[in-house]
């Protein structure tokens, strides 16, 4: 190897990936609050139709909570359960309203709504959609439908997140 290949690999080892440093959420005052996120469940399609287990046959909704809960924990106290929660405890509920995947090489579609409930303030709720798809160049005999589901439910996190952080939160007691 050259040493200038290897000064670049010693480099980008050192200085971590560039999509983790873009990734960052927006830094605001919620270190001290306390947020409660109930499991995530499946809800109804924008056409009006139920979403169910069968239709998520790559397991959105336990990934899009993992993503959502790992992004926000260093953010916020959480809570196990929400009978435990304080007066001052803000609620995100997710919703999957919409999966969609159809072969290793169609595209993988996630349409989530995330609800806030702060204490003393109205609710708002954020709509999300991610999509994507692997390129013909990039297709191999390995892929399968659910083969683009980590990198759409990343996204939609990462959406939801900045979302959720955008608003204020009472500090917890």
């Amino acid at each position: 190897m050259k040493l200038h290949t290897i000064f670049f690999w010693l480099l980008l080892a050192a200085s971590g990936s560039c999509q983790h440093a873009l990734a960052a959420p927006p830094s605001v005052s919620a270190v001290d609050s306390t947020l409660v996120m109930p499991a995530a469940v499946y809800g109804a399609t924008p056409m009006g139709g139920q979403v169910s287990e069968a239709d998520d046959r790559c397991g959105a909704l336990d990934l899009l909570y993992s993503a959502v809960h790992k992004r926000l924990k260093t953010r916020f106290k959480y809570l196990p359960l929400a009978r435990d929660a304080g007066p001052n405890s803000a609620r995100l509920k997710l919703v999957i309203v919409d999966v969609f995947t159809i072969s290793a090489r169609g595209p993988t579609i996630v349409q989530a709504d995330a609800l806030l409930e702060r204490p003393g303030r109205p609710a708002v709720q954020y709509r999300a959609l991610r999509q994507g798809h692997k390129k013909w160049s990039d297709t191999n005999p390995n892929l399968t439908e659910c083969s683009m589901i980590d990198a759409v439910i990343d996204a939609l996190a990462m959406d939801i997140t900045t979302w959720t952080l955008t608003h204020r939160f009472p500090k917890s007691p």
